[in-house]
């Protein structure tokens, strides 16, 4: 995450709305978004513009593999913002989880067609 704390668990909002479909995240943990892990991922997922934006700028070097998550949803409108649940209601964290759903195919499509190599540190 770009704010987030290192070692954080995931919301219980964000893992109730995951366990309704019986995944667990109790083990999930965040981590803050480091140099060294944007400049050798493949892609990095924003879930907003203002994110993507300060993506940038932290990162130069990934501009080109910066992307809006909702973008790999065929049916999402261009440049389609994520809001972020967090200390939302219930129906928030499912609104933000079938929205994710939606666009994970296309993500897993591009990333597996596309298959750039991570680029050398």
């Amino acid at each position: 995450g770009l704010s987030a704390a290192d070692g954080a668990p995931a919301s219980p909002g964000a893992r109730r709305a995951l366990e309704e479909l019986g995944l667990d995240l109790t083990g999930h943990r965040s981590r803050p978004v480091t140099r060294a892990l944007a400049e050798s991922a493949a892609a990095l997922i924003a879930m907003t513009g203002p994110q993507a934006q300060l993506l940038a700028e932290r990162h130069p070097p990934t501009r080109d593999r910066i992307f809006l998550l909702r973008s790999f949803d065929p049916a999402s409108p261009p440049y389609s913002d994520l809001s972020d649940p967090f200390c939302g209601s219930p129906e928030d964290y499912r609104r933000c989880r079938d929205l994710i759903r939606r666009a994970i195919p296309g993500l897993v499509r591009y990333l597996t067609q596309t298959a750039l190599p991570p680029p050398s540190l």
